[in-house]
């Protein structure tokens, strides 16, 4: 909407021609001033918007109006908005001609260098609650291949997905077994789907580093009543001495989804990192291991 009123403000002050209110029009006069709409709003540099980015304020507009006294507004739908509709596909088809919104931009890669200025700045470790939560995550993502907000948030603490294994003999490990992804969401088709199952083993060398035991510190520092239903909790500001560090609410989808983005910021490495540029770093381990990532990770 703040769109829509910038270009009625424009509108009057270029052409002297004011347009009433959004709510005071009726259905025929918002399809004609839409037409004009799509065909001139700018972004404030000057530039086209994309064609989705075009619909989502379209569709702003019209949440609006259902919100605002007109509830049944359609303007995708109603035959009051016909010309509306065609003007605003071929503006679309324009603009993608142009390759506006064509490629989404890609995340850079996180280099080992990067990644161990985390570690030697404090942002990864466990430190505080926020830092062994932002740990938790970074690690999760960058050893099972979890990196969207989704993947993240569908963890849960009760049956996890993540096995510790600590067998005489052995060497204590994490198991992660996948039970949901976009190559095997569940159902009928998905019963002989194999799921993705990757171990970790514990980090002997380097034990301030060592996924295992900071999967077990973060274990047991979160509260008896944490739900099952979620693996990541919202750190306390001031947890008390000797007391857990997390609350029993679930950490949201956009804040997992922002971790790596959020670390990279406050680290000062420049660059669009988010989760996904774990994958740059996954693989290069791999590779100085003599593993396919294809096997492991996919």
């Amino acid at each position: 909407m703040g769109i829509w009123n910038e270009w009625r403000y424009n509108r009057l002050i270029y052409y002297g021609i004011p347009i009433p209110e959004i709510e005071t029009l009726s259905s025929t006069e918002i399809a004609d001033y839409l037409c004009k709409f799509v065909l001139e709003i700018r972004k404030k540099n000057g530039d086209e918007f994309p064609p989705n980015s075009l619909h989502h304020i379209l569709c702003g507009i019209q949440r609006y109006l259902r919100i605002n006294g007109k509830p049944s507004i359609d303007f995708f739908k109603d035959p009051a908005f016909a010309n509306f509709k065609l003007s605003l596909d071929a503006e679309m088809k324009r603009l993608q001609k142009l390759g506006l919104g064509s490629k989404k931009r890609q995340a850079e890669p996180l280099t080992i260098e990067e990644e161990e200025l985390l570690w030697s700045t404090g942002l990864l470790g466990c430190s505080s609650p926020q830092t062994l939560v932002d740990t938790m995550v970074f690690m999760t993502g960058l050893y099972f291949a979890l990196r969207s907000g989704d993947k993240h948030r569908q963890l849960r603490f009760e049956p996890c997905q993540i096995e510790l294994v600590e067998r005489s003999g052995e060497r204590p490990h994490l198991v992660y077994t996948e039970d949901i992804s976009k190559n095997r969401p569940g159902g009928i088709k998905g019963r002989k789907v194999k799921p993705k199952v990757v171990l970790h083993h514990a980090n002997l060398e380097n034990p301030d580093r060592c996924f295992v035991r900071i999967f077990k510190l973060y274990n047991s520092l979160c509260p008896e009543n944490r739900p099952n239903n979620a693996f990541y909790l919202k750190p306390l500001q001031k947890p008390k001495p000797g007391a857990h560090w997390f609350s029993a609410k679930p950490l949201g989808r956009n804040t997992l989804e922002g971790t790596v983005a959020r670390l990279c910021r406050e680290a000062a490495i420049p660059g669009f990192k988010t989760n996904h540029s774990l994958r740059a770093t996954t693989a290069t381990r791999l590779y100085q291991a003599g593993v396919d990532e294809q096997l492991v990770m996919e």
